[in-house]
């Protein structure tokens, strides 16, 4: 079944190989696109020119055409490359591009051009037209006859899961299964007859390595690869470096099996051991770098010590040169875990420790290693003799499990015939033993890394028969784990997100690492930083331990972009070492404000505040069900002003003004104000709350206004509280609506100006009643906070 480049990319994306760009390789500028085979059928002598032939050429239509041609080698019968018109060819040697068209060339008509080698860029030869050795009928594309033929490359983003296809044998897999056809793989032995190896191979911690295998061969003449193996490891960015090594990166790339050769002249002794470095000795790689080894790193070592980064990278000592004349070809499979330390610890990244960090299929040696002996053989003229010196370690264990039919399908949500399933299992290489109830499961070498269950076949059958060809039900249900411990807690942050949203706030999702700094400080008590054990750069080397910085970044980077102004928020992890030893990681959510919004024309501009926050914050707390109350607090380090909210003795929030130190830090002009809610306190308070419906009042609200003079210490909060205790029937909300403070007050003293709203549920309220309630107000300020009222 014939399918397009586009189309092939389609299948593999869907099947979750997502092929992120095509590029088409051509074997000459051009393609020679329009350039046909021809088949000459007469040639006569041009009526006006004794040097020019008229031909008549078959080129793909039903009729003949005519093309003029003054080569001396053109003869009926022939098979000829042909340019028609429209084809752009670009001769060897020549500046410009050459256009055919229909012309005249001494009164007769020409449509086309009969080519020679130099004329269509694949040689320098101009002696006469090129004769095609082919049965191709004629209006085949020329590059076809000509072993020229475009070719497509197409970019894979691998997920980390999925080291089985980081080859073309792992893509070519799931393309033969989606196209429903056979996989072709290498069939390849060694030769027969071979004597025993003079190599011992060694694997020093079992764990380490589930095999290592060791080829001798001799005879070895390092040169250039030929043209095809050149070309094809160019048409994926591979540079061609001598005949062996281009063998050994083709092989990793065909199968997916890393490769490494030794010169053996330059081994001491004929032991190689995969060991661990064990102690901080020097070794100097093939790119030119001489590293310390740490002693936990996976080495393979000769007599002599350590000779190269196992499944990372080659020594230099070692390496293959043009002297060399033998070479010890290692086909190994690693502990991915050691390769991902070792070559991180390093800094390294290759082909090689990209294909081992995710688990190489252990089956492979055994395809991989004939056929790396066999090209050397062809193709730098090596000779084996002795059979490979082979070491196991812990093999991978194998795994089956049962699966229940009709879990996987309902797992699926479709019914699919159990033929097409079995046939999808059995072409991405599955073992299927029919059972009862199901089938019994055998997972084959290359997914032993990932497959580990019934949701895990389940996504295979529906990659390959394709997430576009489930049928979609009338009606969708969006809740099946309303039953499920833990699913409040999500529940609380959805209507979170929801209010904040409503309320003009974008979320962020920054990154839980943040740059090495071993006196980051916490906003909570007595947590120490938690460092990476190996980390990716020193940007990225610790957890996080408060969520500022990140949420001031995203601020800093949102503000060079020209906005003006913002309100963010962020449900998060912060993380630390306790003093204890322990370590313990703490959900937030983090919101923050920063700078000055646009409004309509008739509006005055007011930048974001405290109090915006704080109103948020507020707003948060009600549609939760949390009291709240606030008090002072210290953290100068990350808060040049703080209070701390409390629901009663808890404190389950802090907020305030970021202090500018990490403003400025992050490159942020103006206050930024933060809070930051410890998310699991506030969600157990709202599990909690009690909410009380009651019907509209149907009689109206009074308000009544006071102005209290009260010593400095007194807050509104302690107001607002005495109130709903002087007035628990009528009074139904307070609220604050100026602060005054000044000389004439006196030394010490503020005025708060509250309105208070009175309604009663079963009549409308007198004015008697209204004046009883105010003055049970009144002397209660007076009382309990030594109010003053301002007449």
């Amino acid at each position: 079944m014939s399918k397009s480049p586009e189309e092939i990319a389609a299948a593999l994306t869907g099947a979750g190989l997502e092929v992120e760009a095509i590029e088409q390789k051509v074997a000459v500028e051009g393609g020679l696109a329009l350039v046909v085979v021809g088949e000459v059928l007469s040639v006569v002598p041009h009526p006006g020119a004794d040097r020019l032939r008229l031909c008549h050429v078959l080129v793909g239509g039903p009729e003949p055409v005519q093309i003029v041609c003054g080569a001396s080698n053109v003869a009926a019968g022939q098979r000829v490359p042909v340019a028609l018109p429209g084809a752009v060819l670009y001769p060897t040697g020549a500046a410009e591009p050459l256009k055919i068209k229909v012309g005249k060339i001494r009164g007769e008509v020409s449509a086309g051009m009969i080519c020679a080698e130099d004329e269509l860029g694949i040689g320098s030869s101009h002696e006469g037209i090129l004769v095609l050795e082919t049965d191709l009928p004629p209006g085949t594309p020329a590059a076809q006859a000509l072993g020229l033929a475009s070719d497509y490359v197409f970019e894979i983003g691998l997920t980390p899961n999925r080291g089985d296809a980081a080859s073309h044998l792992g893509v070519a897999r799931d393309l033969a299964a989606l196209l429903n056809t056979t996989l072709c793989k290498p069939v390849e032995a060694l030769p027969a007859g071979l004597g025993a190896s003079e190599l011992t191979v060694i694997i020093q911690q079992l764990g380490d390595a589930p095999h290592y295998n060791a080829l001798l061969v001799t005879g070895v003449t390092v040169g250039p690869a030929p043209a095809w193996l050149q070309k094809r490891l160019a048409a994926i960015g591979v540079a061609s470096i001598n005949a062996v090594v281009d063998i050994t990166n083709y092989c990793s790339h065909h199968l997916g099996q890393p490769m490494h050769a030794f010169d053996a002249d330059k081994l001491e002794g004929n032991t190689l051991t995969v060991r661990r470095a064990g102690t901080a000795s020097q070794l100097a790689l093939l790119d030119k770098r001489t590293v310390t080894l740490h002693a936990d790193d996976l080495v393979i070592a000769d007599d002599s010590g350590p000779i190269t980064l196992a499944g990372a990278m080659g020594g230099s000592a070692t390496a293959v040169t043009d002297a060399t004349t033998r070479i010890v070809l290692e086909v190994a499979c690693f502990n991915p875990v050691a390769v991902r330390t070792t070559a991180a610890r390093h800094g390294i990244k290759t082909d090689a420790s990209f294909r081992f960090e995710r688990g190489v299929d252990p089956s492979l040696a055994t395809m991989a290693l004939p056929l790396a002996a066999r090209l050397l053989t062809e193709l730098a003229g090596g000779a084996i003799t002795q059979a490979p010196a082979v070491a196991e370690g812990n093999a991978i264990p194998a795994r089956s499990f049962a699966i229940n039919t009709d879990k996987l399908l309902g797992l699926i949500g479709q019914q699919i015939e159990k033929s097409l399933v079995e046939q999808i299992l059995t072409s991405l290489g599955f073992g299927l033993q029919e059972t009862a109830e199901g089938y019994l499961i055998t997972v084959p070498a290359h997914r032993l890394y990932d497959v580990e269950g019934l949701a895990d076949i389940a996504e295979e059958v529906l990659r390959i028969y394709g997430l576009n060809n489930l049928a979609l039900p009338a009606s969708v249900g969006v809740r099946f784990f309303d039953a499920a411990p833990g699913w409040d807690y999500y529940d609380k942050q959805a209507l979170a997100a929801q209010l904040l949203a409503a309320d003009g706030y974008i979320e962020l999702v920054t990154n839980s690492l943040a740059p090495a700094d071993p006196q980051a400080t916490s906003l909570l008590a007595g947590w120490q930083p938690v460092p990476l054990l190996n980390p990716l750069s020193e940007e990225l080397a610790q957890m996080r331990t408060c969520p500022l910085p990140a949420t001031l970044q995203a601020i800093a980077y949102n503000a060079n972009r020209r906005q003006k102004a913002l309100k963010t928020f962020e449900f998060g992890r912060v993380y630390g070492q306790l003093p204890n030893g322990t370590r313990a990681e703490q959900p937030y959510v983090c919101l923050a404000v920063w700078g000055q919004p646009d409004v309509a024309w008739q509006c005055k501009p007011e930048p974001y505040s405290y109090y915006t926050l704080a109103a948020t914050v507020q707003k948060l707390a009600e549609r939760l069900g949390i009291p709240l109350t606030y008090t002072p607090a210290q953290h100068p380090t990350q808060f040049a002003t703080c209070t701390a909210l409390y629901a009663g003795k808890k404190e389950i929030a802090l907020l305030g003004e970021v202090s500018s130190p990490l403003t400025r830090g992050a490159g942020i002009k103006g206050p930024v104000f933060a809070a930051v809610l410890w998310w699991p306190a506030w969600v157990q308070l709202a599990s909690k709350a009690i909410f009380k419906a009651a019907e509209p009042p149907r009689f109206p609200e009074v308000r009544r206004d006071l102005s209290l003079v009260v010593n400095e210490d007194i807050s509104y909060a302690d107001l607002h509280a005495l109130a709903f205790t002087a007035e628990r029937k009528l009074l139904k909300q307070v609220h604050l609506f100026d602060i005054f403070a000044g000389p004439t007050l006196g030394v010490g003293k503020k005025a708060y100006a509250l309105a208070f709203t009175l309604a009663a549920n079963d009549a409308t309220l007198t004015d008697a009643q209204i004046d009883a309630a105010m003055e049970r107000l009144e002397n209660t300020f007076t009382q309990k906070a030594g109010a003053v009222v301002r007449r």
